[in-house]
């Protein structure tokens, strides 16, 4: 049974990492703290995990980590 203060609907917020310039991604994590959003989900297109020589993907998941966010990754073929 579900407590009293639980959403039985709750809204996922998805966030498209890799269209954050890596610069901003600091500040846009801070600012959807401050919004009290702690969670949220984020695509990973197949060819941007495959191609990402910058570590993009990673550094995305140490900045949230950092903030004790957290992120579920979704993993789609384009």
């Amino acid at each position: 049974m579900m407590g009293v203060n639980v959403n039985p609907y709750p809204i996922l917020l998805i966030v498209n990492y890799w269209e954050i310039r890596p610069a901003r991604m600091g500040a846009r994590l801070d600012a959807l703290l401050k919004s009290g959003i702690t969670q949220f989900a984020t695509f990973v297109p197949w060819q941007i995990a495959e191609s990402d020589i910058s570590h993009t993907l990673t550094r995305f998941i140490q900045a949230v980590t950092e903030r004790s966010m957290k992120v579920s990754l979704i993993l789609t073929p384009e």
